[in-house]
């Protein structure tokens, strides 16, 4: 169940919703490690206007980025996935986490650091976001 599951189904309509939950909750994230980050290296330089203006603005530009990847590479991966039989919650994780991670590596120039990390922590939160609101076991089997 953690990672094969033949009896977890899905629609378009809920992969798409959960694709769609999944963009705002890796966009959330990256906008708090970002403002969190700031107020770490320059504790009381910043006003707190100019902290939520600077987690507004990730936010909006990072959903874009989150729709992109999970749109492109995760649909693609996912349907592979699905397909194969790996539907469980765990699988979910890892490969939120892998992809996120290879993504920010190539981003990075191949550098690792401890920003990788944090992505790859957020893309497996937002794997399981997907697989939470995307599966379901089918009712009244007949």
């Amino acid at each position: 169940m953690l990672f094969r599951s033949t009896t977890l189904m899905t629609t378009p309509g809920r992969a798409v919703v959960g694709l769609l939950i999944g963009s705002f909750a890796g966009a959330a994230q990256t906008a708090l490690f970002f403002v969190v980050n700031t107020l770490v290296t320059n504790w009381g330089a910043g006003q707190p206007e100019s902290l939520i203006s600077l987690g507004l603005g990730i936010f909006v530009f990072s959903l874009f980025v989150w729709a992109f990847g999970l749109f492109t590479l995760g649909a693609f991966g996912w349907a592979l996935l699905h397909s194969a039989g790996v539907r469980g919650p765990a699988s979910a994780f890892l490969f939120g986490a892998v992809l996120t991670a290879a993504a920010g590596l190539c981003l990075s120039g191949m550098r690792l650091s401890g920003s990788v990390g944090w992505f790859a922590l957020a893309g497996a939160v937002v794997g399981l976001v997907v697989w939470g609101f995307s599966y379901r076991r089918p009712t009244g089997a007949a």
